[in-house]
């Protein structure tokens, strides 16, 4: 059976039980009964992909790359352009096997597992191979596997799984509008057929022609309101590769937004009939102006219903009708074609500094813990603002996504919008304690020593020391609802059910015995709780500069070798120091945006915590 509606990004992969080109150990038995250790590899001679039908096959071009995953080895043929709509194509993989035809000798008391390890670390780039052939003649050993597909019909919209990100984000809760004005749709796969290279593409008849827009539209979902920007389409790399077009990419102009409000974003194809020799964009704009007055008479309508009429007397039900924001979020004009549609809400601020001069300290608690045999000393502040951060302020953000339809989903991550640092070295903890009393002493100890295990930079911990850093734990907020968008057009159903779902209910006893029944509505979210790393590793390093200078007071022991007086007595000092919690007092975070910042230059605000 042919599967059908393969994706038209389809890269054919074919599995393995073992990783092609890594070297392996097999054992042999020989006639006399003695064994003897071969190494083998798997090669990948041919991956083919041919399209089918027509007057003769044709191969598609493309190139074999490694998709091996932790669950199988894989290799995968890449087309270098998107697969026909309809049309039967043909998969086939070719493998063969090879022996090292070198030296290589199992080791007294080496297992199979751990010499094939070891040939996979130093045979996989010699040379000394040759093809397996059968023990009858007839050639090399090797296998071919195929399969036929047909591929699905063009798609003439956008599928939310072709997504990877777009900017404001999807279901993001407190966008900050002027801190980037360019916005962005990237897409795992090249769309270029829904978007021609020319945005007013003009299908000629012989009495009008079609003018062809694309707009991205962002709607006010509580008022209605709507705002169109042009939009910019590319073909682009797919994340997670180095070349190829086989991404795409929107880009356009994020409009003046209201604040604290919920907007969906519509990106769509207005299609327009002009007569030869007219003026088309004041007949365009009119146009637009009654549809978007008569869609304006859709959000609302007032229902009517007949419920009961018995003996003269009728009972009627009235009530006031609105949609869903989902159900205007979906809504276009007869000459429009909607392309894809994502929901955010923007911030009740602008700008990043005035979120962040809005943040006060709740508390600050003290984790000492040990972290890969090494005592690791964090400071976690848990911060408080009328608005607090989303998840997308301040977490990675996880994507899991199948873009080519194998069935096999790939993990993406991306970094939070809002990056929090600790790169500030003037708190007093540091001025008065860490730098002075360890590593300008170490520094110091290294000079007198020369010993390469007190040289600062050979450590690999020593720029997180130096700098510092700060990572967002969790934040309580979480991102927009389908309860919420739903509401969010003002329906007093959806309001019931939005209220409903956040409503915390309790139940009490009263002092007569019965029970009472408590409704509350919780406040909202705001805590945001984040590690303040600045002391990382510094007491693992207190621990390695007394130990030194325990060390290098056997020279002080007096006779001719040794150091002078006032050496050996800041050597017992260093030797005779104990390590010091953290100051109780003000710290320092710094809070950037580094979208559409210059990296070397970053604008950065700061905010203190106490503990």
């Amino acid at each position: 059976m042919v599967p059908r509606d393969v994706s038209l990004f389809a890269e054919p992969t074919a599995f393995f039980n073992l990783e092609p080109d890594r070297p392996f150990a097999l054992e042999e038995m020989r006639d006399d009964g003695s064994t003897v250790t071969k190494i083998f590899r798997i090669r990948v001679g041919s991956f083919t992909l041919t399209q089918l039908g027509g007057p003769r096959s044709q191969n598609v071009p493309g190139t074999t790359v490694n998709r091996s995953t932790r669950e199988a080895p894989a290799v995968a043929f890449v087309p270098d352009q998107v697969l026909e709509p309809l049309t039967r194509y043909r998969a086939e993989v070719m493998a063969f096997g090879q022996e090292f035809t070198g030296s290589f000798t199992r080791r007294r008391g080496e297992t199979i597992e751990e010499a094939s390890q070891r040939a996979a670390r130093e045979l996989s780039s010699t040379t000394a191979w040759q093809d397996v052939q059968r023990r009858s003649g007839g050639g090399r050993i090797e296998q071919r596997v195929g399969t036929t597909f047909r591929t699905q019909a063009l798609p003439d919209t956008i599928p939310p799984e072709w997504v990877y990100v777009a900017y404001p984000r999807p279901r993001q809760r407190f966008f900050l509008q002027d801190e980037c004005r360019q916005g962005q749709i990237w897409l795992f796969n090249n769309t270029a057929w829904l978007f021609p290279p020319r945005m007013s593409e003009l299908a000629r008849g012989t009495v009008a022609d079609t003018h062809r827009l694309f707009r991205v539209r962002f709607i006010n979902l509580q008022t209605g309101e709507r705002v169109e920007v042009p939009l910019r389409y590319r073909a682009t790399t797919r994340p997670g590769e180095t070349s190829g077009q086989r991404g795409g990419e929107i880009l356009f102009t994020i409009p003046r937004l209201a604040n604290e409000a919920i907007y969906a974003a519509q990106v769509i194809r207005r299609d327009s009939v002009v007569q030869r020799g007219s003026v088309s964009s004041d007949g365009d704009a009119l146009a637009r102006v009654v549809l978007m007055r008569r869609f304006s008479t859709y959000l609302s309508a007032t229902i009517n219903r007949q419920v009961l009429s018995r003996e003269g007397s009728t009972l009627n039900i009235r009530r006031t009708y609105r949609p869903s924001g989902f159900d205007v979020a979906r809504a276009v004009a007869s000459n429009e074609k909607l392309l894809y549609v994502y929901f955010f809400r923007t911030s009740r601020h602008n700008r990043l500094a005035e979120k962040v001069r809005e943040l006060e300290t709740v508390r600050t608690d003290s984790i000492q813990e040990i972290a890969l045999f090494v005592p690791v000393i964090a400071l976690v502040p848990h911060l408080r603002s009328p608005e607090g951060f989303d998840p997308h302020d301040v977490q990675w953000q996880s994507i899991t996504a199948d873009p080519t339809g194998s069935g096999r989903a790939q993990s993406y991550s991306l970094p939070p919008l809002i990056h929090l640092s600790a790169l500030t070295r003037t708190d007093r903890w540091h001025t008065l304690y860490v730098n002075p009393q360890v590593y300008d002493e170490l520094e110091w100890l290294h000079r007198l020593t020369r010993s390469l295990f007190l040289r600062p930079n050979r450590w690999w911990w020593n720029r997180g020391v130096r700098e510092g850093m700060a990572t967002v734990e969790q934040t309580s907020n979480r991102e927009l609802s389908n309860a919420e968008i739903a509401a969010s057009s003002g329906d007093p159903m959806y309001r019931l059910l939005l209220a409903l779902q956040t409503m915390s209910v309790s139940y009490r006893y009263t002092r007569g015995g019965g029970v009472g029944v408590w409704v509350a509505q919780p406040p909202p979210p705001r805590a945001t709780v984040v590690s303040y790393l600045q002391p990382f590793y510094v007491a693992s390093d207190a621990g390695t500069l007394r130990s030194a200078a325990a060390r290098e007071l056997s020279w002080c022991s007096g006779g001719d070798v040794g150091y002078d007086p006032p050496t050996c007595e800041r050597l017992r000092r260093l030797a005779a120091r104990r390590f010091e919690f953290p100051y109780r007092g003000d710290y320092t975070l710094t809070a950037s945006y580094p979208r559409c910042q210059d990296p070397d230059r970053p604008v950065s605000y700061q905010f203190r915590f106490r503990y």
